[in-house]
């Protein structure tokens, strides 16, 4: 994700934004699609579905609920 927004940067620095020239446009549209897909199925929605099929067949509802505490007590800490 970080190699995408480098270089959505990267492509949009190359002129002012009153004359992008096609391939930086198309360049940047298409890293920024790249970034919302691998989003979604790293950091986004897609976790969850996972963290509920990794634990055992009779325990989705703690899995899911040791999940999101871990993620809650994660962002509550120092960056």
């Amino acid at each position: 994700m970080a190699g995408t927004m480098l270089g959505t940067g990267a492509a949009t620095t190359t002129a002012t934004s009153s004359n992008y020239s096609n391939t930086a446009s198309e360049t940047f549209v298409a890293l920024l699609i790249l970034r919302y897909c691998v989003y979604r199925f790293t950091r986004g929605p897609g976790c969850w579905v996972i963290a509920g099929e990794v634990g055992p067949g009779q325990l989705p509802e703690w899995t899911l609920f040791l999940a999101s505490i871990g993620t809650y007590l994660r962002h509550l800490g120092p960056d």
